[in-house]
Parts: C-alpha cells; sequence; structure tokens
C-alpha cells in the first residue's frame, strides 16, 4: 500500500504508525505537508532500494521479490505542486537504473 501526504518527521516514530503484519518503508518531509510511505505485507520479500532516491525527488523505492517471477520495482512518489521539473528527474532516475527497460514516463 502507497501513500502520500503522510505530514510526518522523524519525530514519529514507525512504532507509531505500525499496522500489524506490514512492514513500512517511509520518507518524511514534515509535519506540514508531503512525505511518502509504503506498507509490505510480512509475508512479502522485498529490498529497499535507497540507490533509487534523489535529494530532489520525495519518493521511497522497494523491490517485491515474489516467487517465479522477476523482481518488481514499486515506489511511492509525491510531486509538489509547483516543482516543474519532476518529470525531468523522474527521468533520471529512473534511466540510472537498468531494472527499468520497460519503464514509460505517463
Amino acid at each position: 500500500m502507497c501513500l502520500s501526504e503522510i505530514w510526518l518527521d522523524d519525530n514519529v516514530s514507525d512504532l507509531e504508525i505500525h499496522i500489524s503484519n506490514y512492514c513500512i518503508q517511509r520518507k518524511d518531509r514534515n509535519r506540514h505537508g508531503g512525505g511518502v510511505c509504503i506498507y509490505i505485507s510480512q509475508d512479502l520479500s522485498y529490498n529497499e532500494r535507497v540507490y533509487l532516491n534523489h535529494e530532489h525527488l520525495e519518493a521511497t523505492w522497494i523491490e517485491l521479490l515474489l516467487p517465479k517471477t522477476k523482481p518488481i520495482v514499486c515506489a511511492s512518489i509525491y510531486r509538489t505542486p509547483n516543482q516543474n521539473n519532476f518529470y525531468s528527474i523522474l527521468d533520471i532516475v529512473c534511466s540510472s537504473s537498468n531494472q527499468f527497460h520497460y519503464f514509460e514516463t505517463i
């Protein structure tokens, strides 16, 4: 489950927003807006993809590791209303990984 506009900062621990049987990956901004997180079922294997983080992109990335399939890269991304370079930054991030052979910007 991907969420945006979580309005959290590092004063809020993962325990305070814990959902039973889920792990959480998050990127906070502040208590006045923004921030993203992904809740992943504890039944699923995954890796956090920190190398896809970009200082000007509010996102958190994971790679789901499902049986008998290639890894699936998932992200929770928030675009602020005044971010004019969002798509160019997203393109840079996606181009930096050979995992996105089939990625297309919508």
